[in-house]
């Protein structure tokens, strides 16, 4: 078995580049922290968008696994006007072999962020070094 192994989303993808302000997104096969990803290059389909309205999304793993990482990110924050730190954006769950079930709190800017859109460089993402993705 490798050390990392993608799973596959396809079924689970609801959202587009249409969500980003930017409509720019790097799709396809793509590293994120020296860490291999697929995203579907179907610009009409290509993300898992969550709301708070839209419910749990279930994605079943169906092996061992030591280590679970996500790409994801937020798609609007209020910490570049001003606003705090820490908030509570969502709670991923885990159910693991034998039923024992493991949540797991997602804070903006701890586990999860923005990346704002710089208008000077249109078609660009950019916060600078702490929150672009590392290729």
């Amino acid at each position: 078995m490798p050390d990392y192994e993608p799973l596959d989303l396809a079924e689970k993808l609801n959202a587009g580049l249409d969500i980003l302000d930017s409509n720019v997104a790097a799709v396809g096969f793509q590293y994120f922290r020296g860490l291999p990803f697929l995203i579907n290059d179907d610009p009409s389909k290509c993300f898992i968008a969550l709301d708070k309205e839209g419910g749990a999304i279930e994605i079943p793993v169906g092996k061992p696994a030591s280590h679970i990482i996500f790409a994801h990110r937020l798609l609007h924050s209020d910490i570049d006007n001003g606003g705090p730190v820490g908030n509570i954006i969502a709670d991923y769950s885990f159910c693991l072999e034998g039923g024992k079930q493991v949540e797991y709190t997602i804070r903006e800017r701890f586990e999860i962020a923005s990346v704002p859109i710089d208008s000077q460089r249109k078609g660009y993402d950019f916060r600078g070094a702490s929150g672009l993705p590392f290729r």
